[in-house]
C-alpha cells in the first residue's frame, strides 16, 4: 500500500468529488461552465485541505491526539476547510466566465 495506491484513491475520490459536483453546477450554469467550476472546486477542496492540514501539523504537532473527540475536530477542520476551498476558488471562476 504505498504511493501508487494512495495516489489511485485521491484520484478516484477526485473523479467522484468532481461527477457529483458538475452535476450540481450543471442545475444552475452552461455545461462548459459548470465542467470550469467543477474542476475549480476539486483544486481549490484539495489546496484547502492541503493547507489546513500544514497549518494544523505545525500548530499541534504530529502524534498528538489522544480522545476521539480531538480526532473528530482534526477531521472536521480539514474537511471544512476544503468545502471552503472548493467554493472560493468556484465562485471565482464562476465569476469569471460567467461575466463572458
Amino acid at each position: 500500500m504505498g504511493p501508487l495506491f494512495s495516489m489511485a484513491l485521491m484520484a478516484v475520490a477526485a473523479g467522484i468529488v468532481f461527477s457529483v459536483v458538475a452535476l450540481v453546477f450543471r442545475l444552475f450554469l452552461p455545461a462548459s461552465v459548470a465542467a470550469r467550476c467543477a474542476i475549480g472546486f476539486v483544486i481549490g477542496a484539495g489546496a484547502g485541505a492541503a493547507l489546513a492540514g500544514g497549518l494544523l501539523a505545525l500548530t499541534m504537532g504530529t502524534g498528538t491526539l489522544q480522545t476521539g473527540a480531538e480526532v473528530l475536530a482534526y477531521l472536521a477542520t480539514l474537511a471544512v476547510s476544503a468545502v471552503l476551498g472548493g467554493t472560493a476558488l468556484s465562485w471565482q471562476l464562476a465569476r469569471r466566465f460567467r461575466t463572458r
